[in-house]
């Protein structure tokens, strides 16, 4: 028993035309996760040379995530001026890798940020928490703006603004290590 295709037989009867399309848009949507991989890589590289030219591992860890943040505002500010789906997509890469330049750092940040190693567990799951509440929310703002404005860029304009906002709060808020 066959079972059913809602989209369509996905068998080699597609024509050369669609199967070119789809080949084309599967590789399109994947770039900026390809880009956001290497980024893991080469931001966590770069922190760790700021460590091994003497820089403080506090301060390597936190200003690679505000560096990473502010280069993501800017990709995302640039991304909501994209003329057509090819240039913004390609922005979109590019703001995937800037994010992506800081992904390791939020993790390696946790130990580095609290004198006491026995607390480590707790700030890294409370940073956790944070992620997941923006990642619970942005979905929601998105959505609002995207109503409210009637569009994608005012909402790319927003997700470039809180790139900017967490580079700030980076540099403000954790000027030195917790005291716990």
């Amino acid at each position: 028993m066959d079972l059913p295709q809602p989209f369509g037989p996905m068998t080699a009867s597609r024509s050369p035309a669609a199967k070119a399309i789809a080949l084309s848009s599967g590789l399109l949507s994947a770039l900026p996760y390809i880009a956001g991989g290497v980024a893991v890589l080469i931001g966590g590289r770069f922190s760790y040379r700021l460590v091994v030219r003497g820089v403080d591992p506090f301060k390597a860890r936190r200003d690679t995530i505000a560096g990473a943040a502010v280069m993501t505002a800017l990709a995302m500010f640039i991304t909501a001026a994209s003329t057509g789906p090819a240039l913004a997509v390609a922005l979109l890469a590019l703001g995937m890798f800037t994010y992506s330049l800081s992904s390791g750092n939020y993790w390696t940040l946790a130990a580095e940020a609290v004198t006491s190693k026995r607390l480590v567990a707790s700030v890294g799951s409370i940073q956790n928490f944070g992620g997941f509440l923006g990642g619970a929310c942005a979905p929601i703002v998105t959505g609002i703006v995207i109503d409210r404005f009637g569009g994608f860029v005012p909402a790319i304009v927003v997700a470039g603004a809180m790139a900017m906002i967490s580079a700030v709060m980076y540099n403000i808020a954790l000027r030195r290590r917790l005291p716990v």
